[in-house]
């Protein structure tokens, strides 16, 4: 019977690391998996999406693990625009009078099965 790994979940910030070592030091990639304990096939997908990693490094500093692109990225940018002119002009915003703008926004850009939930709220504040 073969023993199950344990799931190694690994901040971008990590990734960054593993890439940076494996570009700098002359060491064989499977020595390299060894030494941050993650399987070589792991660091295969890394350095395979190296670029993309690199990239949401520099946006979001490392801090997060997993990156999830938005289904409705033109509600979620409206809704910011929106939001920062309120905030300059010093109108305080709620839950739910975000949730109605997105709505707005959703029907005005012709998303029809948009659904502003809290989940989508809590989500768009991250």
């Amino acid at each position: 019977m073969s023993l199950k790994r344990k799931l190694v979940t690994l901040t971008i910030a990590e990734k960054v690391n593993i890439i940076s070592e494996v570009t700098k030091s002359g060491k064989q990639k499977n020595e390299i998996a060894k030494q941050f304990n993650i399987p070589p096939s792991t660091l295969s997908t890394i350095l395979k999406n190296k670029d993309d990693i690199l990239q949401k490094y520099k946006t979001n500093k490392g801090s997060t693990k997993r990156v999830k692109i938005s289904e409705y990225p033109d509600i979620e940018v409206s809704l910011l625009n929106w939001f920062i002119q309120c905030r300059d002009l010093n109108i305080l915003l709620n839950g739910p009078i975000l949730k109605e703008k997105a709505e707005f926004f959703a029907t005005k850009l012709g998303h029809k099965q948009f659904k502003a939930s809290q989940g989508w709220l809590s989500n768009w504040k991250n």
